[in-house]
């Protein structure tokens, strides 16, 4: 049975997936770690009996890709991201295809508590990008990281209009 505590990291370091051991600040581990709260928001409003289950299966998905996301970065972008620009595609035509009454303005969050969760994980996938854009200055990561997770919080404030 494979131990959860190495003690490994008690000095203040960790493994990347190639097993090099950097600074749990380094500026990968810091974007992994804010993907790790964005991943643990979005199970949040996975499990919100308010979201319609079409919902479900596209937060369900984002998840998914943001695993592979989280893998590119630990791997220092030496892994493959090529599902991204299918998840970019889709994302895009929902948002041109789905009827909303979208208001391109600053939106004061809380008309119900669904929409709320979502504004909620939207500004944290902002976080996100900012980290991944910190990472990609100093190593380069595949383009469609980046793009993926701008039009993530485009398309997740789309959702919490229809919320």
């Amino acid at each position: 049975m494979n131990k959860i505590t190495t003690r490994r990291g008690d000095k203040g370091q960790t493994d990347l997936l190639d097993h090099q051991r950097v600074n749990k600040t380094d500026c990968r581990i810091e974007a992994n770690g804010e993907i790790d709260e964005l991943m643990a928001l979005l199970g949040m409003l996975k499990a919100h009996p308010g979201l319609p289950e079409s919902m479900r299966i596209k937060i369900e998905h984002i998840q998914i890709m943001l695993m592979a996301v989280m893998k590119h970065v630990a791997s220092s972008g030496a892994t493959q991201v090529d599902i991204l620009q299918t998840a970019i595609d889709d994302m895009e035509r929902y948002m041109n295809e789905t009827p909303a009454d979208p208001c391109f303005r600053f939106v004061l969050p809380g008309h119900s508590p669904l929409e709320a969760l979502m504004q909620l994980v939207r500004a944290k996938v902002r976080t996100v990008e900012r980290r991944l854009c910190a990472v990609n200055a100093v190593i380069p990561l595949h383009p469609t990281v980046i793009i993926y997770i701008n039009r993530l919080s485009d398309y997740l404030f789309y959702m919490a209009l229809l919320a």
